[in-house]
Order: structure tokens, then C-alpha cells, then sequence
């Protein structure tokens, strides 16, 4: 018991799925698993689905989080596009619960309030409040998501401090929505064979 072992935080996402990880605010990587659609076909859809999650869990198997915080699912006018994410989303949380019981979904809403103060933040302005805040610059949305949630993480398991009221705030409601506290929590990420 004792020592930092790792969480990780996913914003998943047909096209470019981000993946943050590591054990602290100095110790951390962020990858980006991408597919391409070959069809609408039930096989190609599956195919696709299997080569995106193996990439993640391929990142996961090496890393083995004992935490792993995801974005939630939201809804838009497209349908089809929706449909698809859900049954990706789908495959990928069961495949999630054979590293850790403690795999927590995040609100867009949640994770805009984390990184800017508002819910209703649009993503590029996610992304320039977590350039001005951390001094990180991500080549997309998906990874800049995964670094937040990587962040929440880590306030989750006491690794740092929330550094504003609304973060604080935004690391409450995910936790609301979990069956073990904080403290139960960051026992196990750190060490700990209780998972709780």
C-alpha cells in the first residue's frame, strides 16, 4: 500500500478515440486509437469496433488502471452516427470491467465544467482553457477530453486538489453516481486488494 498505481480516462470516439494515463500530473501519456468506416454492413461495423477496442485494450493490458473515468454517452441530431458510437460504447465498457470495477462515466456537460467553469463550454474552448490552465496543446478534442478526465482522476484519488469551486463541484457529481467514495476509491488505486 502506498504507491500511486495507475488510473486512466477515455473519451471514446469512432474516429479518434482518446486514451490518457499514468500516476500524476507529472507522470502521464496521452494516445489516440483511430478507425476508418468501410460500411454501414452489421461485419464491416463489427470489424471496426474490434480493431478500435483492441488498440485501446492493447494500451490498457500494459497499463492496467486500477481507475478508469469515460466520457458518458450524448446525444445529437445524428442518428446513425449515434447508434454506431453507442454499440462501440457498449463493447468497449464491458471489455473496461475486466481491468477494474471502477470505471466511472463522465457527463459532457461535467467534464466542460471541470475544464472551463461552464457546462455549456464548446470543445475548442475546452481546448484553450486546458492550454491556458495546464500549458497542454492536443492535436484534437477527443485527446484534449481524455487529459480532463485524467485530471478529475486524479482529484478523485487525491493525487491533487481541485483547483476551483466548480471543479470541486464537477468531481462530486461524478462521484454521486458511483457506489464507493473517494476515499475507497483512492485506497485501491493506491495499492489497496479491497476493490470495495
Amino acid at each position: 500500500m502506498g504507491m500511486d498505481l495507475p488510473i486512466a480516462a477515455i473519451d471514446p470516439s469512432l474516429v479518434s478515440t482518446g486514451v490518457c494515463y499514468g500516476t500524476s500530473s507529472e507522470d502521464w501519456t496521452v494516445q489516440c486509437c483511430g478507425s476508418k468506416s468501410v460500411s454501414d454492413s452489421i461485419m464491416d461495423r463489427v470489424r471496426r469496433y474490434e480493431v478500435l477496442v483492441g488498440k485501446i485494450l492493447g494500451i490498457l493490458e500494459t497499463v492496467r488502471p486500477r481507475l478508469i473515468l469515460i466520457e458518458a454517452y450524448a446525444y445529437s441530431k445524428n442518428m446513425g452516427g449515434q447508434m454506431y458510437l453507442g454499440e462501440f460504447g457498449g463493447i468497449l465498457r464491458w471489455n473496461l470491467t475486466d481491468y477494474t470495477p471502477h470505471i466511472i462515466e463522465v457527463a459532457p456537460t461535467t467534464l466542460k465544467k471541470f475544464a472551463t467553469e461552464k457546462g455549456n463550454a464548446p470543445k475548442d474552448v475546452v481546448m484553450a482553457h486546458v492550454a491556458k490552465r495546464y500549458g497542454q496543446v492536443f492535436a484534437n478534442n477527443d485527446e484534449a477530453d481524455s487529459f480532463v478526465m485524467f485530471q478529475m482522476a486524479l482529484c478523485i484519488t487525491g493525487r491533487q486538489k481541485p483547483a476551483t469551486e466548480p471543479q470541486r463541484e464537477a468531481v462530486a457529481t461524478v462521484l454521486s453516481g458511483h457506489s464507493s467514495t473517494a476515499e475507497q476509491i483512492a485506497e485501491f488505486c493506491s495499492g489497496g486488494d479491497k476493490p470495495f
